[in-house]
C-alpha cells in the first residue's frame, strides 16, 4: 500500500500544474463588450399614445426600412407588418401599434428623447 505522503505528493504534482494553467490560460473579460453600447435593439410600442409630429420629426434620421408606425390610417416606414401583435382597442383610434428597430442604445435614446417619449 501507498504511504500517505505518496499520495500527497502525487496529487500536488497533478493539482498545481492544473492551477497554475487555469491562471495561464484564462481570459478576462473584454471591457467593450457592453460598454460601447452597440448592441441591437427592437422596440415594440403597442397602442402607446404619440404626438404624430413629434413622432415623425424624430423617424426621419431613421432608414425606413427600420421601422413601421401606423398613426391613424397613415402607414409610416417599410418595416413589414408584425401580425402576432393584438389589435389596439377603439379608444386608441389616434395611435397604434408601432415598431422600430435601432442599432444601440445610442440610437434609441436619441430617438425617444426627439419622439417626446
Amino acid at each position: 500500500m501507498k504511504s500517505p505522503k505518496t499520495k500527497f505528493v502525487v496529487i500536488l504534482a497533478i493539482g498545481l500544474p492544473s492551477i497554475v494553467g487555469i491562471f495561464v490560460f484564462a481570459q478576462s473579460p473584454s471591457p467593450s463588450s457592453t460598454s460601447s453600447q452597440e448592441l441591437p435593439f427592437h422596440l415594440v410600442l403597442q397602442c402607446a399614445t404619440v404626438d404624430a409630429t413629434k413622432l415623425k420629426e424624430a423617424l426621419k434620421p431613421l432608414p425606413s426600412p427600420t421601422y413601421r408606425f401606423q398613426i391613424g390610417a397613415e402607414t409610416v416606414g417599410t418595416l413589414p407588418a408584425d401580425n402576432s401583435l393584438t389589435p389596439c382597442p377603439a379608444h386608441f383610434s389616434g395611435s397604434s401599434t408601432q415598431k422600430a428597430k435601432f442599432a444601440n442604445t445610442t440610437a434609441l435614446h436619441d430617438f425617444l428623447t426627439a419622439a417626446g417619449l
